[in-house]
């Protein structure tokens, strides 16, 4: 464990799992408030790249100048491992945190589940999951279940815009060893590469659709009863995610708030001067503020 501590920010960064590799997660809490609740954070990257500390600044001051502290998680990723061993990893993760939580915050302390992108999508999918406490609510940005057809199985038209990604360098970065963490210049070609040929599906999960359909996404689940309240966040002219993802599981969950962005990109909250980026925050805390326990 290392810790960073400012006059209003503590950071601290711990092991939570050892497998082939180690997996960390980093604290964000303010050093003035008492932690209301904790945010158990999953980054983006199409389960292909991405790190656990992509969180915009912005974000983590607002959250925890309001008193919700941030636990930010790595996972592994894809394609060497696929999404069973991913699942399992942000079951521990959560698990990890209610064993260690009183150490932590010397209180049982509830949390929210909060993914952007890929993230959300884990978050959505453990809302699923037996867990021995539930979460008090999940926030999803611009998150998806895979329950609107084709656009993940199809080569997506904005990615088909960039440069043509070669089978060779995709063999070349998945002989590689098992990571957690992939920055947009070593594995960010994986992503492009899984949307411009539309294989996305098959690197993630191997060749059974039938147990991707049954395990990985919402597309045949019946009963939401018992599913946590969720912020669903997207745009309405996203070119990565379509925004119909969101809209459909508005529609499903028994207890959701839609927040619809105009801004044409997918995860428009990066840009923090923009309105929708700040009025995003802000309904967060009101969704929080109401359903923390």
């Amino acid at each position: 464990m290392y810790s960073v501590n400012s006059n209003k920010m503590s950071l601290e960064t711990f092991c939570y799992k050892k497998t082939n590799i180690e997996l960390y997660a980093t604290l964000y809490r303010s050093t003035q408030k008492t932690t209301r609740a904790t945010l158990l954070y999953f980054h983006g990257g199409g389960l292909l790249f991405g790190k656990r500390t992509d969180l915009p600044e912005y974000h983590i001051n607002k959250f925890c100048d309001a008193g919700y502290s941030i636990l930010a998680f790595d996972y592994s990723l894809a394609p060497i491992n696929k999404l069973s061993h991913i699942i399992g990893d942000v079951n521990d993760a959560i698990n990890w945190y209610l064993d260690n939580r009183t150490n932590l915050f010397y209180s049982k302390c509830p949390y929210f589940l909060f993914g952007r992108s890929a993230g959300a999508y884990l978050c959505l999918l453990a809302g699923r999951m037996n867990l021995p406490e539930a979460p008090s609510g999940i926030l999803s940005y611009y998150g998806y279940a895979f329950v609107h057809d084709s656009w993940y199985t199809q080569p997506n038209s904005y990615y088909m815009k960039f440069p043509a990604v070669d089978v060779e360098t995709i063999n070349k970065i998945c002989k590689e060893e098992e990571s957690a963490e992939g920055s947009l210049d070593t594995r960010y070609s994986l992503y492009v590469y899984a949307r411009q040929t539309g294989k996305w599906i098959s690197m993630l999960v191997g060749d059974s659709m039938e147990d991707f359909y049954n395990s990985f996404s919402f597309k045949k689940t019946k009963d939401f009863t018992n599913f946590p309240p969720v912020l669903l966040a997207h745009s309405f002219h996203d070119p990565d995610v379509p925004f119909s993802e969101s809209q459909i599981l508005s529609s499903l969950l028994p207890n959701s708030n839609l927040f619809v962005s105009s801004i044409k990109a997918h995860d428009f909250d990066k840009d923090t001067t923009c309105e929708d980026a700040l009025s995003l925050i802000e309904e967060s805390l009101d969704f929080m503020k109401v359903y923390c326990k």
